[in-house]
């Protein structure tokens, strides 16, 4: 804090010594006075009216009455109804000039477009009064070169030789503006290289401010590009870089000559800054101090008002005429800005705001005072002191940033002493963690060995069940079944699920058949292994009873007897409630005709393979075993007796298909995991697409393969079901 007070004391000293050095050389000679205004009258009378072009040739006349003595170049004649004109005539008479080899004249601002003349021979032009509006080209200060020697050249020593009588020196102005001719102020006589030192030594100091001001916003800049979580940094930035542009195209016009001459370019920059001044303000105080609404409001309507103004400029009006008064509701809207934004900011700000609100106050009631003062209020200020405003701005918000830093490097520092306790204990901490991450991967690891043990022992139990490969003549039964889940105990794999395949030659009514089964019971792994089992040991049991002769099933009829085994499946299943439920399809086919007899339980439809074609038969006629709807509660229960009445059955007879198969013909049994495939779509999306054409076109494709058709549907897709299939095939 202290480096940066001691810089900016530095700059207010150096702002400071500039006002004290002389404004210009002692041998410049002032034209305060001694001047003469002509103003051509355009009236109308009845006669017809008289133009401005004749009206003003009365003035090219040096001796013609219209020219009157005026106290100062500011002294005009008040426009009436009957005086439109726009142009104006003044001169004055130049006094002798110490010798020097450039005499130059040092002509102020001049509203709006002007042609010079010595002794009535034109000198110096600047934009084109001819043109009116059209040939504004800004409003600087004017060096006007002075050819005072003889026709015949300069006299030896270069002193200008003698004349009779006085040398005039004649302006003619146009201005549609309130304030038309020359400006009152340094009007000077002088020598060009003495005119040029004093206007160096004058400006500099301010044009070193808009330097430093320029400097401080690209260095807040390259903070916030950075630091990019600092706002604050780019609101100061954009604040310095609209005061900086402002302070080097508004108060160094007399600089502008040598810096780069090119006077509009320099009026639409101090515009621009103008414009930017009061939204890049908004947005500063935005990021220092709290937000509300009326800020917020006030903001957005400075920036609307600011580019009303510019659309104006650039498509209708030039710059000179609308400038003030956008300088002035600037200026309005600035000050009732200022009545809210002070009280606020000191109430709810934090600390460090309230210096750079005590800062805008002042600019505040300095832009007041410079506004009433322009309106002809306040005939006791002391003059423009807005420039003194934006300084005293631009060093209260500098001084808000810095400490709004030092709380931030200071915020560091005790979290960086955080950091450092917390660094000293964390190898503790990790040692600490790391022991209880090892007691837990020892638990998991205990816990799922004891889980694939329980795998392995349930694998165990059902993998005898599973037994579908019969070969009896012309009939072949194969099948494939590949689980979801696997797992490793103890160097030994396996796979787990609710998949089931089964196939036995059984004799019903004292004929060869093969019964055959394909199931997938609810649930993965466990649930699903679980039902598998339970389902396996029903089924083998009825087969058992069945091989037996018992006298509920001897002499059945195929489809009584797959009726039968339906009943029981579903009076094994009924008591889990629709807890576990199982869909299957279950069938016989006689050895040598190849007819086949099936029930389909909520199973996916079986897939006949006939001349190249496969297409879906055996589809569900019931829902799956276990469903509470499957069979009407008043049902009784099944009991063997030695009755040949068989009980009341529950599963409907339209259950039965029958189909008979020919030579070479394939029937292809399949659980819903062919279906249920997972596919990747765009971002790494994966769903689950169930389409169940694509076994009909793999199983055409591969001719009823087995092994090549599972290969087929891992190719087309992740598998996220067990899967199993089941062929029946016929041999010619």
């Amino acid at each position: 804090m202290r480096r940066f007070s001691l810089i900016l004391a530095c700059i207010c000293a150096f702002a400071l010594s500039g006002a004290a050095r002389p404004a210009f050389a002692q041998t410049s000679v002032a034209l305060h006075s001694g001047w003469q205004i002509c103003y051509p009258i355009v009236a109308t009378s009845d006669a017809g009216a008289t133009s401005e072009a004749s009206a003003a040739q009365d003035c090219a006349n040096p001796r013609s009455a219209l020219w009157q003595e005026a106290a100062s170049a500011r002294d005009r004649p008040e426009r009436d109804s009957t005086q439109s004109a726009t142009r104006l005539w003044q001169r004055v008479a130049l006094p002798a000039l110490p010798a020097c080899p450039e005499p130059v004249l040092y002509l102020s601002v001049v509203n709006v477009s002007f042609r010079a003349f010595l002794d009535g021979r034109p000198i110096y032009a600047f934009g084109d009064i001819e043109r009116g509006r059209a040939g504004f080209a800004g409003r600087p200060f004017h060096i006007i070169p002075l050819p005072l020697h003889t026709a015949g050249g300069p006299t030896p020593g270069g002193a200008p030789a003698a004349q009779a009588g006085p040398r005039w020196f004649t302006v003619e102005v146009w201005s549609d503006f309130r304030d038309i001719g020359v400006a009152e102020g340094d009007n000077l006589l002088g020598c060009r290289a003495e005119m040029l030192q004093s206007i160096v030594r004058r400006d500099m100091s301010r044009f070193m401010i808009g330097v430093i001001a320029l400097a401080l916003g690209c260095g807040s800049l390259f903070l916030f590009a950075r630091r990019r979580s600092e706002s604050v940094y780019l609101a100061f930035a954009l604040l310095c870089l609209a005061v900086g542009a402002y302070f080097i195209a508004n108060r160094t016009l007399r600089l502008q000559h040598i810096l780069w001459p090119d006077a509009i370019l320099w009026y639409r920059l101090e515009h621009i800054s103008q414009y930017c001044l009061v939204p890049a303000l908004s947005f500063f105080y935005r990021q220092v101090a709290p937000d509300s609404q009326p800020l917020r409001i006030t903001a957005i309507v400075a920036a609307l008002i600011a580019l009303c103004f510019m659309l104006i400029n650039l498509v209708w009006l030039p710059a000179y005429v609308t400038f003030g008064a956008h300088l002035y509701v600037m200026l309005a809207l600035a000050v009732l800005w200022g009545l809210y934004l002070f009280p606020h900011t000191l109430r709810h700000g934090p600390p460090e705001t309230r210096v750079a609100a005590i800062g805008t106050l002042i600019f505040f009631l300095v832009g007041f005072g410079d506004l009433l003062w322009a309106l002809g209020f306040a005939p006791w200020w002391p003059g423009q002191l807005a420039p003194y405003g934006f300084f005293v701005l631009l060093v209260a918000t500098g001084a808000t940033v810095f400490q709004r830093y030092l709380r931030i490097r200071a915020d560091l520092r005790v979290a960086h002493g955080k950091l450092q306790a917390y660094a000293q204990g964390l190898e503790e901490q990790v040692a600490d963690r790391t022991a209880e991450l090892r007691r837990t991967l020892a638990e998991v690891s205990q816990l799922k060995e004891q889980q694939d043990g329980d795998y392995l022992l349930i694998s165990r139990m059902l993998s005898p069940m599973i037994r579908a490969r019969v070969a009896r003549g012309s009939l072949q039964v194969d099948y494939l079944v590949s689980q979801h889940k696997t797992f490793e105990f103890r160097g030994m794999g396996g796979e787990l699920g609710g998949d089931l395949c089964i196939a036995e030659p059984i004799r019903v009514g004292d004929e060869p058949y093969v019964v055959w089964l394909n199931a997938d019971a609810m649930g993965k792994s466990v649930q699903g292994a679980g039902g598998a089992l339970v389902l396996a040991v029903a089924f083998r049991a009825f087969l058992h009873l069945s091989a037996d002769g018992q006298a509920p099933l001897r002499g059945r009829a195929p489809a009584e007897w797959l009726l039968r085994l339906t009943e029981e499946l579903q009076r094994v299943f009924r008591p889990f409630e629709g807890r576990m439920l199982v869909t299957l399809i279950v069938g016989l086919v006689h050895e040598t005709s190849g007819q086949v007899y099936a029930i389909n339980a909520g199973h996916p439809a079986a897939v006949l393979l006939r001349d190249g074609r496969a297409s879906p038969v055996f589809e569900a006629r019931m829902e799956a075993i276990g469903a509470p709807d499957a069979a009407p509660a008043s049902a009784p229960e099944y009991a063997a007796t030695a009755s040949d009445q068989p009980p009341p059955a529950f599963v409907p007879e339209s259950a039965v298909a029958e189909l008979r198969l020919r030579p070479d013909d394939r029937l292809i049994a399949g659980s819903d995991g062919r279906d249920d495939l997972r596919q990747r779509h765009g971002a790494g999306l994966r769903m689950v697409d169930n389409d169940p054409a694509r076994f009909l076109r793999i199983v055409e494709a591969e001719r009823g393969d087995l092994d090549r058709i599972a290969e087929k549907l891992r190719a087309a897709g992740e598998l996220v079901d067990d899967l199993s299939l089941l062929r029946l095939s016929l041999r010619a």
